[in-house]
């Protein structure tokens, strides 16, 4: 009776454990499952709990692992994307390459400029992208040397462009991982400062000739010449003539000061076929010493411009004055009115000799001359065009020449309706 009793006490015994076992493996298996699920991407997977035994101790921290783990690839997602925008919104040019010069990734401003995408360039050796031995060096000597280097360099990427560039060390923990290069473009602060640098020198030279001559005259006068009554009228209408010419340059220098500062001018509606007979009859007696024709055709009084008018005066002087001046004797200079419905387009034509094909793009631009010793013996400062283009932008207009050489000059000016 005894024996019995011992077996089926070890029976109950087998049967107990092996109920355990089986739901020991039930969880386990349950966690495996899960396990694999999340490492697939199914970050919100988890075990579910049924008992409050071994089992479900692990199952719980297996849970707990699971949301600690999903928190933080949520977060570094999260950084990430942060980062990539930062990136993605940089005018600069950012790239990474590793310590065998093969690339991390490029930034879409990187991707446009060497105009390759980061999914087609990560892998690939650096000098396979970008054949630029001055970039290749900076990123080697800041790989020999650990440390920021600076270098100012430039690319040919259809035109000349210039960048400052940077390359610092690529960190991974304590590690270094390879080059952090940042290129910033310069190009148009380059430009600007040698439009500066042509300016000032062009300012320079413009007023060295007036300045120049005034004092070799007044020089001439004081050493005696003051007593020649033959010589002494010429000398002092020299003098005259330079300091009108040095006159006109500073105002012409100031007029472009003031337009290229962006200070705001009153707008008023300014009629057209008025502010023609104003300018016309200014320029009436220079027209008549050189026996230039005037005219105006299809202008009338209903028709006007939104603008400043001293502004508009100002161009339209200019122009039509350049027409006289420019023309040959007992030419003509007509001013029209172009045809069309939805702007009101201006056009002012000389017979004279006419602008070269290759001058025609630069004429706009400051101290430029097509034929400088006329323009300067007529009294231009070289400025007059280039204050006309912007006064003509400034009123949302544009500005346009049409001419061959011996056949005269039309300058269209185009404004909203």
């Amino acid at each position: 009776m005894l024996t019995v009793l011992v077996v089926g006490i070890l029976l109950l015994s087998l049967c107990s454990a092996a109920l355990f076992l089986w739901r020991c493996k039930r969880a386990l298996d349950k966690i495996a499952q899960t396990a694999k699920l999340i490492s697939g991407g199914a970050l919100g997977e988890r075990v579910s709990i049924r008992t409050e035994k071994e089992a479900g101790e692990i199952a719980r921290s297996f849970n707990a692992m699971a949301e600690s783990l999903e928190t933080t690839i949520r977060r570094l997602e999260n950084e990430k994307r942060e980062a990539d925008a930062v990136l993605g919104a940089m005018a600069e040019q950012v790239f990474a390459v590793d310590f065998s010069g093969k690339i991390l990734f490029l930034n879409p401003a990187a991707e446009k400029i060497f105009g390759v995408s980061n999914s087609t360039a990560v892998g690939r050796n650096f000098l396979e992208i970008v054949r630029h031995a001055k970039i290749s060096q900076l990123i080697q000597a800041t790989l020999t040397e650990g440390l920021e280097r600076k270098e100012s360099i430039s690319l040919n990427l259809g035109s000349e462009r210039f960048f400052d560039a940077r390359a610092s060390i690529l960190r991974e923990q304590e590690n270094r991982r390879g080059v952090l290069v940042v290129l910033h473009d310069v190009t148009e602060i380059r430009k600007l400062e040698q439009v500066r640098r042509d300016f000032v020198a062009n300012v320079s030279h413009e007023l060295r000739t007036p300045l120049t001559s005034i004092q070799g005259f007044a020089e001439t006068l004081l050493s005696g010449a003051l007593s020649d009554s033959k010589h002494q009228r010429e000398f002092v209408e020299t003098i005259h003539k330079q300091s009108v010419q040095l006159s006109g340059l500073v105002n012409d220098l100031l007029d472009l000061s003031a337009l290229e500062s962006g200070q705001k001018t009153e707008f008023v509606s300014v009629p057209l076929s008025d502010l023609l007979k104003e300018v016309c009859s200014l320029l009436s007696p220079l027209a008549k010493s050189r026996g230039i024709e005037m005219s105006a055709i299809g202008f009338d009084d209903s028709l006007s411009l939104h603008g400043n008018r001293d502004q508009l005066k100002q161009v339209f002087l200019n122009l039509l004055e350049n027409a006289i001046k420019f023309n040959r004797p007992n030419g003509s200079v007509h001013i029209r009115l172009v045809p069309d419905a939805s702007t009101i387009t201006i056009a002012i034509q000389d017979s004279g000799t006419g602008i070269p094909q290759k001058d025609i793009p630069r004429i706009f631009e400051r101290f430029y001359r097509v034929d400088k010793a006329r323009s300067r013996e007529l009294g231009g400062t070289g400025l007059g065009l280039a204050i006309v283009k912007h006064i003509v932008e400034k009123h949302y207009g544009s500005i346009r020449v049409e001419s061959k050489e011996n056949q005269g000059a039309t300058f269209f000016l185009t404004f909203p309706h």
